[in-house]
């Protein structure tokens, strides 16, 4: 079974649903980047989503956590974190 391309895991914390922060986001005309905070015990899970501007508003375009990237456009395969 795969993990869920949203936090890079099977399993997950019910109360994340509505205990997260949302960083402020970087914005370079129609694409914007920001960081997903999920508290994890004494840890932080931090996920970067990348969003595109289309012409009904901001979309999820990429997901990465950890060496892990998704994109959610044509292509869902991961691809490995180039840089």
């Amino acid at each position: 079974m795969g993990a869920d391309i949203f936090v890079c895991a099977q399993d997950w914390d019910e109360t994340w649903e509505k205990n997260f922060t949302v960083g402020q986001p970087a914005i370079r005309s129609t694409t914007a980047t920001t960081l997903v905070t999920l508290p994890s015990g004494a840890d932080k899970m931090e996920i970067k989503v990348t969003l595109k501007l289309t012409s009904p508003g901001w979309r999820i375009d990429g997901v990465q956590c950890g060496r892990t990237a998704f994109r959610t456009s044509a292509n869902t395969q991961p691809f490995t974190k180039s840089d």
